[in-house]
């Protein structure tokens, strides 16, 4: 893997690099950061794309392209078939760049995951991208990062989604979809059968109303098992309908007959969690850790950015003692006094847990306090 994202590479930087990578045959992955690569070592990643046998991931998500090098790579793309996993720029490339990106998709039989952004990317561009991919049959995953999109856009994917067959992840953000957005998508969750991670993140003015409604639909969804609400500024109401969609959230078991024998399959049910960078707060947190002493299904959450001091821990190191499934917790910028209560949970917790204590304010003493915790936790 090369990686240069985030590195200041001079253009005679990035092709002393690029020339070094020739001598090795397995190059899989290509990361660049392109603010200071000029068009000649731009070239050096259009001509990888077009001679590397082995490559596979191409991230160029913060380059800086014009829309004639954004073409020169689509021509390149066009033989390509090795690479499986494509982000392109989120800026610099034209209407005409994403309409020849649409006519591609429809004869790459190679490309899994692909990664657009930039505010080119509209409602009429995102259709014409929509009715492409519902004949599209390698196509997996779709992440859309666009402030032009609204809720026209997102009746658009939800089309898409009841038509097509092999994506199981949809991942949006900062788009514009809204209430109405949100609600277009909900209602495909009850047709799709194959779509198992969903990431609705910075969706403007998505409101309580629109959560309940999308809680109201997974519990009668049987394939999504990942759902991001990432910095939506979701408050106490709105969690109160997470909360409860947790502990409706069970592990369903249906009898099948085929004569003369039956047997029973269990149904998939939410697994993770993401609420990161919302409001929640500590009375937030306490809903949610009274769900998770009757969820037996999620496996990991991220609570992350939420306000969340010691009060909201003591609610979760309470809910840790009797959940025994959470195997991932991510709570980040706790304060000690909590650190207590979760050394009980886990002196009383036989199930494996991750615990992600970044920026906690730990003495000695309470640092001690969680390693005899952990001691005796097996």
């Amino acid at each position: 893997m090369l990686n240069l994202n985030w590195t200041k590479t001079s253009s005679r930087e990035f092709e002393r690099s690029y020339n070094a990578s020739k001598r090795n045959t397995i190059l899989i992955s290509l990361v660049a950061c392109a603010d200071a690569i000029k068009l000649q070592s731009k070239n050096d990643i259009i001509n990888a794309v077009q001679h590397r046998t082995a490559l596979q991931m191409l991230d160029l998500l913060w380059s800086e392209m014009s829309s004639r090098e954004f073409e020169y790579l689509l021509d390149a793309l066009k033989y390509n078939k090795t690479i499986t996993t494509l982000k392109l720029p989120n800026d610099g490339f034209s209407d005409k760049n994403i309409r020849y990106l649409c006519d591609i998709l429809q004869q790459n039989t190679t490309l899994t995951a692909l990664h657009i952004g930039g505010k080119e990317v509209s409602n009429k561009l995102l259709e014409h991208l929509c009715e492409i991919l519902q004949y599209n049959t390698t196509l997996t995953t779709l992440a859309i990062k666009s402030e032009s999109i609204d809720e026209n856009g997102a009746q658009y994917l939800s089309n898409l989604l009841e038509h097509n067959i092999t994506l199981i992840a949809l991942k949006l953000e900062h788009t514009h979809i809204g209430h109405q957005g949100v609600i277009h998508l909900s209602n495909t969750l009850l047709k799709n059968t194959t779509l198992t991670t969903l990431e609705l993140c910075s969706i403007n003015n998505i409101d309580a109303e629109a959560i309940q409604y999308l809680m109201n639909i997974l519990q009668q969804n049987t394939t999504l098992t990942m759902l991001s609400l990432q910095s939506n500024k979701i408050d106490v109401v709105s969690v109160q309908y997470i909360a409860n969609a947790l502990i409706q959230n069970k592990v369903r078991l249906i009898m099948y007959s085929i004569t003369p024998y039956s047997f029973a399959a269990s149904i998939k049910t939410l697994t993770e969690l993401d609420l990161q960078y919302n409001r929640i707060g500590n009375t937030g947190v306490q809903h949610l850790a009274n769900a998770l002493k009757h969820n037996a299904t999620l496996i990991t959450l991220n609570l992350n950015g939420n306000d969340i001091n010691f009060v909201g821990g003591i609610y979760l190191a309470d809910a840790l003692q009797w959940n025994k499934t959470i195997t991932t917790l991510t709570v980040i910028s706790w304060f000690p006094r909590e650190q207590d209560f979760i050394n009980t949970a886990l002196q009383n917790r036989t199930a494996q847990l991750t615990l992600s204590l970044d920026s906690f304010y730990m003495s000695d003493e309470r640092i001690t306090g969680l390693a005899n915790a952990l001691q005796h936790n097996t």
